[in-house]
C-alpha cells in the first residue's frame, strides 16, 4: 500500500511519477521515496530518464531497449537487478554506487565504465561495447563476470576474484595479466590474440581457450603455460648459471716441494 507521510507539504512531482508508474512506494520524511517492489522503463523510445534520483528501490530497476545516452536521473539505490542494456549509453555515470543484484549495462557504446556501481552483488556484464580498460569498474562481484567483445588489449582494472564465471572472450588481448586470481565456475578467453595462458587462473571449474579446453591447471600443456620467448629465456637463464658453478682447470698444477720415495 502506497504511504505518504508529511501529506501537509505540497505536492512532489515525484509522487505523482510514482503513481502513473504503478509504483507502490512509501515517502520519508527526508524527502526521499522507498519503492519496495520494481521499477519497469523498458522499451519506451526514452532518451533521458525521469528523474529519480531520490527514489530507492528494493526490487529490480530496468531501463534497458531505449535511446539512453547517460545513466542521469538513476534510482539512488537498487537492491536487485539494474538493467540499462540495449541503449546508447556513452557512460554510466548517475548510476547507483551499490547494486545488489545483477548490473547488466551491455549492448551500448561504452568506452569507459567510470561511473558505475562499486559493488555488484550478483553478476556484471558489460559485453559488446566499445570499452578499451576495465579501469573504473566495479571493485566487488558476487557471481558471474564478462566483458566479452570489447576492445580490450589489457584486464587492468579487472576485480581480484569471481564467484561465478568470467569471459573476457573476443577482444585484443596479447596476456592474460591482471586476470583474476580465481573463478568460481568457467573462464573463457578464447578470440583474443593470446602467445600463452600465463597469468590465467589457477583455480576454475573449466577453461575455454584458442590452445583447447581443459578441465584444471594441471591439464594445460607446459608448452603454453608461458610464452616461447620467455621459457627460452629462463632456460638460458639456468644453462648460464650452470656454467658459473662449473670448475674450469686453465694452468698447470705445480709442486713447490720435492717429494722423495724410500727404497
Amino acid at each position: 500500500m502506497t504511504k505518504a507521510f508529511n501529506t501537509s507539504a505540497a505536492p512532489d512531482p515525484l509522487e505523482n511519477l510514482l503513481h502513473q508508474l504503478g509504483c507502490e512506494y512509501e515517502r520519508r520524511d527526508d524527502g526521499t521515496y522507498y519503492v519496495p517492489g520494481g521499477i519497469d522503463l523498458t522499451n519506451r523510445n526514452l532518451t533521458e530518464l525521469p528523474d529519480l534520483s531520490r527514489v530507492h528501490v528494493g526490487g529490480y530497476f530496468a531501463c534497458y531497449g531505449n535511446k539512453l545516452t547517460s545513466l542521469k536521473g538513476a534510482p539512488a539505490s537498487v537492491g536487485g537487478s539494474f538493467s540499462c542494456h540495449g541503449n546508447r549509453l556513452t557512460t554510466l555515470a548517475g548510476a547507483p554506487e551499490t547494486v545488489g543484484g545483477g548490473f547488466f549495462c551491455e549492448d551500448n557504446q561504452l568506452q569507459t565504465l567510470a561511473g558505475g556501481p562499486k559493488n555488484v552483488g550478483e553478476d556484471f556484464c558489460c559485453s559488446n561495447n566499445l570499452l578499451t580498460t576495465l579501469k573504473g569498474g566495479p571493485e566487488s562481484v558476487g557471481r558471474d563476470y564478462s566483458c566479452a567483445d570489447n576492445l580490450l588489449e589489457t584486464l587492468e582494472g579487472m576485480v581480484g576474484d569471481v564467484g561465478g564465471n568470467f569471459t573476457c572472450a573476443g577482444n585484443k588481448l596479447e596476456t592474460l595479466r591482471h586476470a583474476p586470481k580465481s573463478v568460481g565456475g568457467n573462464c573463457n578467453c578464447s578470440r583474443n590474440s593470446l602467445t600463452s595462458l600465463e597469468f590465467a587462473p589457477r583455480s576454475f571449474t573449466q577453461i575455454e581457450s584458442d590452445f583447447g579446453i581443459f578441465k584444471a591447471w594441471g591439464e594445460v600443456p607446459v608448452e603454453i603455460r608461458m610464452p616461447e620467448e620467455k621459457r627460452e629465456r629462463i632456460a638460458r637463464k639456468k644453462l648460464a648459471h650452470k656454467v658459473e658453478k662449473a670448475v674450469v682447470l686453465q694452468s698447470p698444477i705445480t709442486v713447490s716441494m720435492k717429494i722423495t720415495i724410500k727404497k
